[in-house]
């Protein structure tokens, strides 16, 4: 089976999500979609985990990136 090459956690600047949106599955399984440069912290509408932070500029995400939206 192939693997999606950002399906996986990715630390802040390993790729350019800069007016991006991402889809990002937390550890309960639940996927949700949020914008790259957050300016707030983002939950997991399921659990309440944090699935990312703001850094500034870019949003450090800390779930685990499925795809980048357009």
């Amino acid at each position: 089976e192939k693997e999606n090459p950002l399906a996986m956690r990715a630390p802040l600047g390993e790729f350019n999500n800069y007016g991006r949106f991402v889809k990002a599955t937390c550890t309960c399984g639940s996927s949700q979609v949020f914008f790259g440069d957050a300016k707030s912290q983002v939950t997991c509408n399921s659990c309440g985990n944090v699935l990312a932070t703001p850094q500034g500029g870019r949003a450090r995400i800390q779930g685990d990136i499925q795809e980048i939206l357009g």
